[in-house]
């Protein structure tokens, strides 16, 4: 009964994480496989000649433009709730 609780389409947590890790964890294994065969590839590519500091400031900005995109949204959403709270207030008095 627990299992069909925890992987219900509607609602359930697990259904949607694995819609994300699921892809993640197939790309991962096919980038480990493409290594196997493929030893040099990313010596070839030039993957390997990007240093830490690329690395750290190309994560940090994806992590700031959702932090941001999330901030936005929350903002617009309290104003959106205060303007109607207000109207709501103007109609009862």
């Amino acid at each position: 009964w627990l299992l069909p609780l925890l992987l219900r389409c509607r609602g359930g947590v697990y259904f949607k994480s694995s819609c994300f890790a699921i892809p993640g964890a197939i790309l991962s294994l096919m980038l480990v496989r493409i290594d196997h065969y493929l030893p040099n590839l990313r010596f070839d590519t030039g993957i390997m000649e990007l240093n830490q500091s690329v690395l750290w400031s190309a994560t940090t900005a994806v992590l700031l433009m959702m932090v941001g995109f999330r901030t936005k949204q929350g903002y617009s959403r309290f104003w959106e709730g205060t303007g109607l709270l207000h109207q709501m207030k103007g109609e009862w008095f």
